[in-house]
């Protein structure tokens, strides 16, 4: 296949299930997952990150529970091929109350009022659908149970998509955002009261804090965000992306190598995996750590660029969530210290028992936005989170960059410079730039892992080239590696607290860039140059260097 037919069969942007299948669109089956939740009568609660195949997910639900998994209106069977075709046996036809809150309140709510009122609307359509007699100027609870108590039992299916939306909309209204939270509350109530009308409930959010609506009054329902059964439920793991996307995988590879689609070799796929791996891998939601994923709308959106370029495409796509307004300071000050940590110790209770949005933890919040994931779990009192991948590294240093410098102070015109540097010397003027204009007092340059993430959060704040921190080859990991459009420039540094080993570590430096090959990597730019750093804590710059 070319590019433009691989590329029509890619689902970018579209989360409905029946038009993914009957477009002949690429559906990753996660419908195992489904079969586990819906075989039988439960309410559940899923958190996960946005664009992460959530509503994708309510999708197939609808699908399920309106239609079972049998052909109907002279069309195959929808789930065709799929896990739970020859397993589902319900073909019970049941009412589906589908609320997706980011639709059904895009426009901003400026009143607990105006919020209420809109609500009730939807579920008196919903009453009119189902043959009900609508409640007229009813509040959101009488609404909801005029439509329970005129109903059968187990008959309802309620699917509610993105929960927290109106009240992340208001946290900083909080006479607002508590009228909101007090209708949801109502609407949770009734659902909890009359539980023998539903079949299934399915909830999804980003967000999960404790005095939520669905968390108070709706304590019935089941939170399988941290469970390891259900931590690839969305996102794509590795052999899912070989699976559904081999020939994306061959194409992007010819791209990358400039060779021809049928040349490409497993060992180029593999290859370019690992590469996918290290920018959109590492997403791991279930507290046992037992599973890891890709972002699903990053590994779409690489395979719909023509160029086969690893961008960040999560971030770009509205990575700043409108919540984090609120928490802007606070995330900011923390990013420093992320990026010097392997991992972030946190409390466990206060990691799954977050009281109040206003107040939630910055770092609750970075895991639930998307921005921290499960790190590793050896302690019985605590989680660690770490910074998932290398395409989360690049957007967190976008978010810190116009903190941490003042770009002027480095050169003015460095967009139009940076391509005439061509010697060791130019490079590390620049870098020593780059590190006088950061504020010391506040930033201080103490240990070699501060000096290595402020260079690559200049660079990848700055945006002038494709910069990466700590990349892995088969033989170690290089420290820094800058790709312009001619050349890689690849650094290992080392830290000097005193003069007088400075010459040798300048030289296990060399060594090191010469013996694990760093930078020898695919695809192979026109130039490379390795340098070999040595960073004085005395003298806070680098005052050795040499091309290896």
């Amino acid at each position: 296949m070319d590019f433009d037919q691989l590329n029509a069969r890619l689902p970018e942007g579209n989360s409905d299930f029946k038009d993914i299948i009957s477009s002949n669109c690429i559906y990753v089956d996660k419908t195992k997952y489904i079969y586990r939740m819906a075989l039988k009568k439960g309410a559940y609660f899923l958190s996960r990150p946005r664009r992460f195949g959530k509503s994708t997910l309510i999708s197939t639900l609808e699908e399920l529970f309106s239609h079972g998994v049998k052909p109907y209106d002279e069309h195959d069977s929808y789930f065709k091929g799929l896990y739970i075709e020859d397993k589902w046996t319900d073909e019970k036809k049941y009412l589906i109350m589908k609320l997706d809150f980011a639709e059904l309140f895009s426009d901003y709510c400026s009143t607990g009022i105006e919020f209420e009122n809109r609500f009730v609307q939807v579920l008196n359509d919903y009453a009119k659908q189902f043959g009900i007699e609508p409640k007229v100027n009813a509040k959101v609870s009488d609404a909801f149970s005029n439509i329970l108590k005129n109903v059968d039992n187990q008959s309802l299916v309620i699917l509610i998509d993105e929960y927290d939306n109106p009240l992340t909309q208001n946290i900083n209204h909080p006479n607002v955002f508590e009228d909101i939270a007090k209708a949801l509350r109502a609407f949770y109530q009734s659902m909890k009261s009359n539980s023998g009308k539903y079949r299934f409930v399915f909830i999804t959010g980003i967000t999960r804090y404790k005095d939520t609506a669905i968390f108070t009054a709706g304590n019935t329902i089941k939170d399988i965000s941290l469970n390891s059964e259900y931590g690839e439920i969305v996102g794509y793991t590795r052999e899912e992306i070989k699976h559904y996307f081999n020939d994306n995988l061959k194409y992007a590879s010819s791209i990358r190598l400039t060779k021809d689609v049928e040349n490409v070799t497993e060992d180029d796929t593999e290859a370019l995996l690992d590469d996918l791996t290290t920018m959109y891998d590492g997403y791991c939601f279930d507290e046992d750590t037992e599973t890891h994923v890709y972002s699903t709308w990053s590994v779409i959106s690489f395979f719909s660029d023509r160029k086969s370029k690893l961008n960040k495409y999560w971030y770009d796509n509205g990575g700043t969530p409108s919540i984090f307004s609120h928490y802007l300071y606070n995330i900011k000050s923390n990013i420093k210290d992320l990026m010097n940590k392997d991992s972030v110790a946190i409390s466990k209770n206060i990691f799954k028992n977050p009281s109040n949005l206003a107040t939630m933890d910055v770092n609750v919040l970075l895991y639930q936005t998307g921005y921290l994931t499960f790190d590793k779990n050896v302690n019985e009192s605590y989680f660690y989170l770490k910074i998932p991948n290398l395409e989360i590294k690049q957007s967190l240093a976008d978010l810190y960059f116009t903190t941490m410098y003042d770009g002027d102070k480095v050169t003015p015109d460095l967009d139009s410079k940076f391509s005439t540097y061509e010697t060791t010397k130019d490079f590390v003027d620049l870098f020593n730039r780059i590190l006088n204009a950061i504020d010391y007092e506040h930033y201080p340059l103490t240990q070699e892992s501060a000096v290595t993430n402020s260079l690559f959060m200049f660079f990848s704040g700055y945006g002038l080239t494709h910069t990466n921190v700590n990349v892995h080859s088969s033989k170690g990991r290089a420290d820094l590696i800058i790709d312009d459009e001619k050349r890689r420039i690849v650094c290992e540094l080392k830290y000097a607290k005193d003069t007088d080993n400075a010459e040798k570590l300048l030289q296990e430096a060399c060594e090191q860039i010469e013996n694990r090959e760093y930078g020898d990597t695919e695809p192979q730019p026109h130039k490379i140059i390795k340098i070999a750093l040595v960073f004085s804590e005395k003298e806070r710059k680098f005052t050795l260097y040499k091309d290896c």
